[in-house]
């Protein structure tokens, strides 16, 4: 083979190489898209006892980050019959009308925000370690690369909710810190 041929070669198994490793990388969920699913589940595995809401499934979102990206793919999708839809908030006052809150961070405002879900029963998901041991009702922790629910059943239980089977059989249980 000629210098040429073996240079258009190298070129074509070059570019075959970064097709393919473009392809699996396109198809490695990201921790971002895996977030957005856990957290999917979770609204789809809990539910408020007694109640039988209509209209849209709301999710607030508070500094949400990159996951908010990956949750807006699933605006539109069934929960119990009611439609997700995504709203961004900035301040707790924003919650009104929501049925489930993530908040990506508790400090500042996120903990204002975890206050006035706890007070009002919407179901909160975080996005830190310790977040469902502080009075959340869920959160997603990244531990060794694995993303890992956490689930605070006195918290959903005051705030009027309860997980299926399904999600407490995946999950972490945690309780309330002490003050």
């Amino acid at each position: 083979m000629s210098r040429s041929g073996n240079l258009v070669l190298s070129v074509r198994t070059g570019c075959f190489l970064f097709a393919v490793a473009a392809v699996c990388f396109a198809l490695t969920p990201s921790e971002y898209s895996l977030k957005a699913a856990y957290l999917f589940n979770i609204l789809r595995f809990t539910e408020r006892s007694g109640t039988s809401a209509t209209g849209d499934y709301v999710l607030a979102t508070y500094s949400a980050g990159l996951i908010e990206g990956a949750l807006t793919d699933l605006q539109g999708t069934p929960i119990r019959g009611r439609r997700l839809r995504i709203r961004t908030i900035n301040t707790e006052s924003e919650l009104d009308g929501c049925d489930a809150v993530f908040v990506g961070r508790l400090t500042g405002r996120g903990s204002r925000i975890l206050v006035r879900a706890q007070s009002t029963g919407i179901l909160s998901i975080g996005n830190e370690a310790g977040f469902a041991a502080s009075g959340g009702m869920a959160a997603l922790v990244l531990e060794s690369r694995r993303v890992v629910v956490e689930v605070n059943a006195q918290t959903l239980t005051a705030g009027g909710w309860r997980a299926s089977s399904h999600l407490l059989e995946v999950a972490r249980i945690v309780r309330n810190q002490a003050p």
